[in-house]
């Protein structure tokens, strides 16, 4: 490939960062430049029991067929053939194309479960993978696919794989930081508090329009380099074993809140209060590259409008709305039949909502449930 074509194609590539539609555009120019191959991009754990893949130019089915029943090493000799090399080679393999026909035996191959249930039917033959990038647990690579008569991958197209290999691995990251940011902000904004999303690691991710003007003033809580610090070592030390905990839960598969913490401002004005959540792994890796949020600060200042009750109980306890309805009744001090009537609801309604209520405050009755929301008003200065 001529030079000023290889830039061309970068520049695709990265103009697809924020455009969905320039993003399959890039992808068409680099499927061209591999003369019109299939594109697999994915990551699959280096044992071989996960897969996520995206393919371009190849019908669906086939993607999902190596997803699903065909996402495991013995049905899958191409991944299997690459996750020996990394482990031989983890250094060597990385960003140096492989063509499979160099290193598989080709009965095998073409006796494998991929080939003859994918590869075959979607009428590609010969494949090349590039290894984009590693860890000890998962492998992130782009495989390209395309019919025997098309030819077999050369040694030019290894020498476009290795040097496309790093700009598409900063695109994909691109993308995920982006589409991060996107969901941030159309899910994030509607909170009438300031919200931010960690890492384990205790770096801002993401967060809402209401945390940055808070991060802004400096008072309370700032970011440097990437981490949430607190107005002195001693609080941003507590901050830290708060969000230390939280991603323990994140991980254990627990959404209890695990800490509420009081951070003094420099300006003297009421301290900030901030409840730490785990998040569920929704807000993920994509492509295996970006860091997982596990960590959901809310932060509330007392010198602002105070959220309606419900609102606080909702973002303590992880209650949806209708739960968090039912346990503010019965907090105000309702009977099951008083919380009907308020809510308009049925009694045997009203029950159920308390059931799971009680699950998520980790309480067995309603007094127990009282004492939870009297502690957590206090922790948050509010009578």
């Amino acid at each position: 490939m001529r030079d000023e074509d290889f830039y061309a194609l970068v520049s695709c590539l990265h103009e697809g960062v924020a455009d969905d539609t320039k993003w399959l555009g890039a992808l068409d120019s680099l499927s061209d430049a591999f003369k019109g191959a299939a594109i697999y991009l994915g990551s699959t754990r280096r044992d071989g029991t996960f897969f996520e893949l995206s393919g371009h130019r190849v019908d669906a089915q086939w993607s999902e067929l190596v997803n699903g029943q065909l996402s495991g090493h013995e049905a899958n000799p191409i991944f299997s053939t690459v996750s020996r090399t990394l482990r031989n080679d983890p250094i060597g393999t990385l960003m140096k194309p492989i063509v499979l026909s160099r290193v598989i035996d080709v009965e095998a191959y073409h006796a494998s479960a991929i080939y003859d249930r994918a590869i075959a039917p979607a009428g590609h033959e010969y494949v090349l993978v590039t290894v984009l990038h590693a860890d000890s647990s998962s492998a992130l690579s782009l495989t390209l696919a395309r019919p025997a008569d098309s030819g077999d991958f050369n040694s030019d197209d290894e020498r476009l794989a290795a040097a496309i290999g790093p700009h598409l691995l900063s695109v994909l990251r691109l993308r995920h930081q982006f589409a991060l940011a996107r969901s941030s902000s159309l899910l994030l904004d509607r909170f009438d508090r300031a919200v931010l999303l960690l890492s384990a690691s205790g770096h801002v991710v993401g967060g809402n329009v209401r945390a940055q003007q808070l991060l802004d003033k400096k008072d309370g809580l700032s970011v440097s380099n990437g981490d949430l610090k607190a107005a002195t070592p001693a609080d941003s030390q507590r901050l830290r074993q708060a969000i230390l905990e939280t991603d323990r839960a994140a991980r254990g598969a627990s959404l209890q809140p695990r800490a509420t913490l009081r951070l003094p401002r420099t300006s003297g004005d009421s301290d900030l209060i901030v409840r730490a959540s785990p998040v569920a792994p929704s807000v993920s890796t994509t492509f295996g590259v970006g860091e997982l949020v596990t960590v959901a600060l809310f932060i509330h200042d007392p010198d602002e409008d105070a959220p309606v009750i419900e609102d606080m109980l909702s973002d303590a306890f992880g209650l949806s709305h209708a739960e968090a309805a039912v346990a503010a009744r019965i907090w105000e001090g309702d009977s099951v039949a008083d919380a009907a009537g308020s809510l308009s609801i049925s009694p045997n309604t009203v029950k159920s909502h308390l059931k799971v209520v009680f699950e998520k405050t980790g309480v067995d009755r309603q007094a127990g449930l009282v004492r939870k929301i009297a502690m957590l008003l206090a922790a948050t200065g509010r009578e």
